[in-house]
């Protein structure tokens, strides 16, 4: 494990979104996707890794 921790990578992964489940801490799958959509619209992400994807 040690060498994968040492060795840097030339790629950065992103983490790309575009639904959500679970906010905040209760699943919302039963609401419609748009509105999940619109609730996904409203967060801010604090990475740059994390691409809200329309």
């Amino acid at each position: 494990m040690e060498r994968f921790k040492r060795k840097k990578s030339q790629y950065q992964i992103q983490y790309c979104v575009f639904d959500i489940i679970y906010y905040p801490g209760e699943m919302i799958t039963s609401l419609s996707l748009i509105e999940r959509k619109d609730i996904l619209n409203q967060l801010e992400f604090n990475s740059e890794r994390i691409v809200h994807v329309q």
